[in-house]
């Protein structure tokens, strides 16, 4: 998570390079033993505190709000859709796709294209922001099949993964056929 963060809140990047400046600095004079270890233990010097400064250095808060199912309304065409969680006593789970990376050359993008099924949703307060998070189970090996054209994957679940909803494709529509998960609209 504290990665991602680091993409997403400016304010947090650029506070954590000035600790590691500081703590260069602190090196270099020898006082690197009174310095901070930890970077939620360390302030600024001379610096005016606000409160996205101090919600940043205060860490990442161990308090979510869990949801069985979100719903998002985009800004594009009027569409909408509904993320379901494992959670959820009576709907099947939602499954998604997500690039893990920000590669913008097509075929890096098609390498590290992941599917997965939504484990849980949450809510989580950071920067004085709110993220909207997945937790999602990956898919073992992923194949594109040129036949076809649609992605398919073994039915076998990897490992799970924390990403924001906001980098997750719309629920995807699936086939099973014996020990294969076919993914009928994936559009990257």
């Amino acid at each position: 998570m504290e990665q991602i963060y680091l993409k997403e809140v400016p304010k947090f990047q650029s506070l954590m390079a000035l600790y590691q400046i500081e703590k260069e600095k602190a090196w270099k004079r020898g006082r690197l033993r009174g310095f901070p270890k930890a970077f939620t233990d360390w302030r600024p010097e001379a610096s005016e505190s606000d409160a996205e400064t101090a919600s940043i250095l205060g860490g990442l808060q161990p308090t979510v709000l869990t949801y069985k199912e979100y719903f998002l309304e985009t800004k594009q065409h009027s569409y909408s859709y509904i993320y379901i969680s494992q959670e959820h006593p009576t709907k099947r789970a939602s499954i998604v796709y997500h690039l893990d990376s920000d590669s913008i050359e097509a075929r890096e993008r098609l390498k590290n294209l992941k599917f997965g099924v939504i484990c849980c949703l949450y809510r989580h307060s950071f920067a004085q922001r709110v993220f909207i998070w997945a937790a999602i189970s990956l898919f073992k090996d992923p194949q594109y099949d040129t036949k076809s054209g649609l992605w398919c994957s073994k039915d076998s679940i990897g490992q799970t993964v924390p990403v924001l909803l906001s980098s997750l494709s719309h629920p995807l529509t699936v086939a099973t056929d014996k020990n294969f998960k076919w993914f009928l609209d994936v559009f990257v």
